[in-house]
């Protein structure tokens, strides 16, 4: 399964396996003002730094 970080559910971003409910909220509360461009925009959520993107990226599930 593929997740659109723009569109999905709270429960489609908790199958990223780097992203927990506390993120996945952020994600949610920041893309309804801000539509992602890439997934290294993720990095605009607090918690999410360099290193976890790069992993969300090597996994190959979300997508923009």
């Amino acid at each position: 399964m593929r997740v659109d970080i723009n569109k999905a559910s709270l429960e489609q971003l908790l199958a990223i396996t780097q992203i927990g409910p506390a993120r996945a909220e952020a994600i949610i509360t920041y893309r309804n003002t801000n539509a992602f461009r890439d997934l290294y925009e993720l990095s605009a959520i607090r918690g999410i730094g360099q290193k976890r993107i790069d992993a969300i990226v090597s996994e190959g599930v979300a997508y923009c």
